[in-house]
C-alpha cells in the first residue's frame, strides 16, 4: 500500500500540534481554576479570622458575636456567602444569609483547616473553608462558604474564547505548517516529476540538485541507470555485429550447395539449404529486432503514435518484395506500465509474421478502454490463415509454437512469452474480416 510523504508528515505534525495546544488550554484552564479556588479560600480564611476576632464570651460562657464588625454581604439571604460559628457546648450561631439553613461540617481537629466544595446547596457550587480555633478557653470551628458559580460562569466564558482564540491560532499554524512542509518537499515533488520525465523517454537522468538525505538514492538510482543503458546498449550491438557476421558465411554456405560436386548428392544440398535457410531466418529475425529497438534508452513507455509509424516502415522495407499494405489503428496516448521495448518486440513479431503470410495486407487494431484499464490488440492478415487443428495446438500450454507451422514459429513464441511477462490472455483464430490468422492479445489493468 502505498502513502503521501507529505500527508503523513502533515497529519503527524497537526495531530502533534493538536495536541499540544489542548493540552496547553486543560493546564491553563486548571491552573486558573486553582487559583481562582486559593484566592477564594484565602479570602475566606481571612473573613473567618475576622469573625474570630468579633466574636466573644461572657463570664457564663454564652458567644456573643458583633455583627457590626461583619460584613453586610453576610447578611443578605441567599446571597452566596455564609458563615457559620460552632461550639461545644453552645447553639449555633449562623450568618443571615444562610437564613433556616445550616452547614454539615466534620469534626476539625483544633488548629487545622479543611477545604471542600459543595455542589447541590440551594443551586450552588459552594467552596467550603472550616477552621478549628481556641478562644478564652472554648473550642470555635469558624466555617465560611462561597458561591463558586459566578467565577465558574467567568472561567467557562473565558474557556469559550480561550477555544476560540485557539481553534484561530490552529488554524493558522495548519496553514503554516502546511506551507512549510509543502516547501519543504518541493524537491521531491521535482525528483517525481522527473522520474515521471523519466518513464517518458524525456529524461535519461535525474538532477541531483535535491536535499542530502536523498542524495544517495537519486545518485544510485542514476548509476543503475547508467548502468542498464550501457549494457542495452552492448546487448543490441553484440546481437546486430553478431548477425551481419553470420550474414557472410551463411551467404558462402548457399553458394556452396550452387557447387556442381553437389550435384552427385541431390539430398545433402537439399538438407543444408534447408539449415542454411533457417539460420539466415534467424539472423534477418535479429536484424529486425536492432532496427526496431534504435537508439532509445531503455524503460521508457510504449508510446503508438510515436514508435508504431517507424515499426511499419521498417517492416515495410524487409518485405518489401510482397507489396503489402499495413494498417494499424491506435488511440494517441501512452500506456502506463508497457515498456516500449517489450511492445515493440512483440507487435513487431505479430506484424512480421502476418505480412510472411498475408498475400496483400495485414490489419493491425488497438482499443483502450480507460475507465477499466484494459487494453486489446489484435493482428491479422488476408493469407491462407491455420487450420482448426493447428488452432487448437497453439493455444495449448507447453506446445512450443515454433516447432508447428514454419514462418509462424519463433516470433509467435516470443510474443506467447511477452504476454506471461505481463499476465496477458494470447489466443488464435480465423480472421473473420481477411481470412488469415488472428492474434488477439488482452491486458488487462494497464
Amino acid at each position: 500500500m502505498t502513502f503521501s510523504l507529505h500527508n503523513r508528515l502533515f497529519s503527524g505534525l497537526a495531530l502533534s500540534l493538536v495536541l499540544m495546544i489542548v493540552f496547553m488550554g486543560w493546564l491553563q484552564i486548571y491552573g486558573l481554576h486553582q487559583i481562582s479556588r486559593s484566592i477564594i479560600g484565602s479570602r475566606l480564611q481571612h473573613d473567618a479570622e475576622t469573625i474570630l476576632s468579633s466574636l466573644s464570651f461572657d463570664v457564663s460562657g454564652v458567644p456573643r458575636l458583633a455583627e457590626q464588625s461583619i460584613d453586610a454581604i453576610y447578611k443578605q439571604v441567599n446571597s452566596g456567602h455564609y458563615y457559620q460559628i460552632s461550639f461545644e457546648h453552645a447553639p449555633l450561631i449562623r450568618s443571615r444569609s444562610l437564613w433556616d439553613r445550616s452547614l454539615d461540617v466534620p469534626v476539625i481537629k483544633p488548629g487545622k483547616s479543611e477545604y471542600w466544595q459543595l455542589d447541590d446547596f440551594s443551586n450552588q457550587a459552594l467552596l467550603i473553608v472550616a477552621s478549628s480555633y481556641s478562644k478564652q478557653n472554648h473550642a470555635v470551628t469558624i466555617t465560611m462558604a462561597e458561591d463558586l458559580t459566578p467565577v465558574n460562569n467567568q472561567l467557562i466564558s473565558f474557556v469559550l474564547m480561550l477555544m476560540l482564540m485557539g481553534g484561530i491560532f490552529l488554524v493558522g499554524i495548519l496553514l503554516l505548517q502546511a506551507y512549510i512542509v509543502k516547501r519543504s518537499l518541493k524537491s521531491l515533488h521535482r525528483v517525481s516529476a522527473e522520474l515521471s520525465d523519466l518513464e517518458q523517454g524525456e529524461k535519461k537522468q535525474l538532477s541531483e540538485e535535491v536535499p542530502r538525505e536523498i542524495l544517495p538514492l537519486v545518485s544510485e538510482v542514476n548509476h543503475l541507470l547508467s548502468l542498464l543503458g550501457q549494457r542495452l546498449a552492448r546487448s543490441r550491438n553484440a546481437l546486430g555485429n553478431l548477425a551481419h557476421a553470420l550474414k557472410t558465411p551463411l551467404n558462402l554456405l548457399v553458394q556452396l550447395t550452387e557447387k556442381q560436386q553437389l550435384e552427385k548428392f541431390p539430398e545433402l544440398r537439399d538438407e543444408l539449404l534447408e539449415y542454411t535457410e533457417r539460420m539466415r531466418r534467424l539472423v534477418d529475425h535479429e536484424l529486425t529486432r536492432a532496427r526496431l529497438a534504435g537508439s532509445r534508452s531503455a524503460g521508457q513507455l510504449f508510446d503508438p503514435s510515436a514508435d508504431l509509424p517507424a515499426l511499419v516502415e521498417v517492416l515495410k522495407r524487409v518485405h518489401q518484395n510482397k507489396y503489402i499494405t499495413i494498417d494499424c489503428h491506435y488511440p494517441a496516448e501512452k500506456f502506463q506500465g508497457l515498456d516500449r521495448d517489450d511492445m515493440l518486440e512483440l507487435i513487431g513479431n505479430l506484424l512480421d509474421n502476418a505480412c510472411k503470410w498475408a498475400s496483400h495486407r495485414v490489419l493491425c487494431n488497438i482499443d483502450f478502454n480507460v475507465g477499466s484499464h484494459h487494453l486489446r490488440l489484435s493482428v491479422e492478415d488476408d493469407g491462407e490463415g491455420v487450420d482448426e487443428q493447428r488452432l487448437k495446438e497453439l493455444t495449448q500450454r507447453g506446445v512450443r509454437i515454433d516447432e508447428l507451422t514454419p514462418g509462424h514459429g519463433l516470433g509467435l513464441a516470443i510474443v506467447k512469452d511477452i504476454a506471461a511477462l505481463y499476465g496477458a490472455s494470447l489466443s488464435f483464430s480465423q480472421s473473420g474480416a481477411l481470412g488469415g490468422l488472428l492474434v488477439i492479445i488482452e491486458f488487462e489493468n494497464i
